[in-house]
């Protein structure tokens, strides 16, 4: 019976496919924009829509040379179809991680004899926590994550090809996929398949094919590259130069206006809980991580993919958690091959181990729902304490109620057969991902919410016809989008938008250092001068000259007119 884990053809890629239809996309517009990021990544493909130019990247209206442009062009495109909301806006990176899921799962269900594999694979990586954060949020690295999974991939599909045909067409569909994450993210789409092909065809001593295998796929790389990179050119000549020195050699080296370096270990507390929950298979997957596991070339491949780029970020000083997301997909397939390998090997202590392991997450998830379930119901008779969801809001109770089944039903899973266990660990938590979505309070998410506040100021003091837009840098991404403005004059540190405010002379007028402010006001007419701002005016007040007429504070933001 133990072997029979996810035997089944049909059933568990069906809970594969709902599990991700209601966890991915259906809850996308579910909570509030965040910022800097998500904002961010809105208001550049908002301002192409707008604009109609759809080669140079800008940030209220001005040049944001980051990042090449495919990323904001599959938004805006999200946002011609979808409308321009919240749902539109994540919705390519649910997707990515959907194309990421299919191919990890086409890989595994064509190079091995275990119809298990895939399914358990998948289902890992679907619910690792930093694929679902990631996944579920306005950020880049979902979308470039798929294509380098892609790149990866196709290239295994070509290198175990039988026919010269289809090594062929393979390597020319890794080259394309290679030139999509180029126009997501730059020399990364070369770096990092580069790391993982090569240790790997001198692992199977085929050292001749690193000179044979990257010339087709170099060239449809180029061939997908090449009409963006000549027409960014022609429309911004220093691009380029700007991108590779700033974005690649001054970011790995650490040099950069924004970011300090961080220590080689910074990844390791990070894949760790990013892992979790579906990580916890690790417990039983260690006793299948045998060395004849990794005589098969599959998971030798596996291994260099998990483990190479992962080094290869580590070894840069400029570090973010979401950068090691590429690592996910192998690492979920070498996690759900030890599991089998293990109940294989040792069936009786590998399912003790998951059932204690099980067991123990379910006493902690019905433990955790209660404790919650008390503390909400004694926050609403505290007159004292904040107000966290309106009278009729069911949504953080229907949340602990599905944590506090989740738990129970794992806590006796131990009595059921494993693919019933496993099917309960993996997919059980849905209801509380889809309930849990909505009941994120505003309260809760402070200034990050940045809309929020900005709005309920805005009530209060709104913008009139005339009125001049002021904004910080903790603003300036949040009202762009909100207002539907590029207008706005950024008082203070520049931020991210540093390059193209000190290299372009046109911009001039957009930019006041603090102490340059009164310039901007005398040259302006009073009461028509709206600054919108994260400024905590208790401990940073204002100057005294700059004579406020009327604030408002809500949710961390102020809105002041003077």
């Amino acid at each position: 019976m133990l072997l029979k884990i996810f035997d089944s053809r049909r059933l568990p890629v069906t809970l594969l496919i709902l599990f991700y239809l209601a966890t991915y996309i259906l809850p996308l517009g579910s909570r509030q924009m965040i910022r800097p990021d998500e904002f961010r990544y809105a208001e550049i493909p908002r301002e192409m829509l707008a604009s109609g130019n759809w080669i140079t990247p800008k940030l209220v209206d001005v040049r944001y040379f980051e990042k090449p442009a495919l990323g904001y062009q599959l938004t805006a495109l999200s946002f011609k179809y979808f409308g321009e909301n919240a749902f539109a806006l994540r919705l390519p990176s649910a997707l990515a991680v959907g194309i990421t899921a299919l191919l990890l799962f086409g890989l595994l269900k064509t190079n091995s004899s275990d119809p298990r594999l895939p399914v358990l694979a998948t289902g890992i990586y679907l619910l690792c926590g930093l694929v679902y954060g990631v996944g579920t949020f306005a950020v880049l690295d979902s979308q470039l994550t798929a294509a380098l999974t892609l790149t990866i991939g196709f290239f295994y599909f070509a290198w175990s090809a039988r026919t010269r045909m289809a090594t062929v067409a393979w390597l020319a569909a890794a080259g394309a996929a290679t030139g999509a994450a180029f126009l997501l993210k730059g020399l990364l789409a070369f770096a990092v398949p580069t790391v993982v092909i090569v240790p790997f065809l001198l692992w199977q001593k085929e050292w001749k094919k690193i000179f044979v295998y990257p010339w087709l796929p170099f060239a449809a790389a180029l061939l997908v590259a090449l009409p963006w990179a000549l027409a960014i050119h022609h429309q911004e000549p220093d691009f380029w130069r700007y991108f590779i020195e700033e974005e690649h050699f001054n970011r790995f080296t650490g040099n950069t206006y924004d970011r300090d370096p961080e220590p080689f270990w910074y990844f390791i507390p990070v894949l760790l809980g990013g892992m979790l929950p579906a990580g916890l298979y690790c417990a039983a997957a260690w006793m299948g991580w045998k060395r004849e596991l990794f005589r098969r070339p599959l998971y030798r491949f596996l291994l260099c993919w998990a483990v190479l780029p992962f080094l290869l970020f580590s070894a840069s000083s400029c570090k973010l958690g979401t950068y090691i997301l590429p690592c996910f997909p192998p690492l979920a397939a070498l996690i759900a091959a030890g599991t089998l390998e293990a109940f294989r090997l040792r069936p009786g202590s590998a399912r003790k181990i998951l059932d204690i392991t099980f067991k123990s997450l379910g006493l902690l998830l019905a433990a955790l729902a209660v404790i919650a379930t008390v503390g909400l119901i004694v926050w609403r008779f505290i007159p004292a304490l904040p107000e966290l969801y309106g009278k009729w809001n069911l949504f953080p109770y229907l949340t602990l109620l599905a944590l506090l089944a989740w738990g129970v039903a794992l806590i006796r899973s131990r009595r059921w057969t494993a693919p019933v266990q496993s099917a309960v660990f993996l997919f059980g938590m849905a209801p509380a991902i889809v309930f849990g979505l909505n009941a994120v309070p505003d309260i809760a998410l402070g200034d990050k919410a940045t809309a929020v506040g900005i709005r309920q100021c805005l009530e209060e003091i709104p913008v009139r016809r005339g009125d001049i837009i002021l904004v910080d840098r903790g603003t300036l991404q949040a009202t762009a989008w909100l207002l539907k403005r590029t207008d706005l004059v950024l008082i203070g540190k520049p931020g991210e938008l540093q390059y193209g405010l000190n290299n372009y002379p046109e911009y001039a007028s957009r930019w006041y250092k603090e102490e340059e402010t009164d310039k901007l006001l005398a040259a302006s007419h009073p009461g028509s001068r709206l600054f919108i701002t994260l400024r905590n005016l208790k401990k940073k007040p204002l100057p005294p000259d700059w004579a406020a007429e009327q604030v408002v504070t809500r949710n961390g933001i102020s809105v002041i007119r003077f």
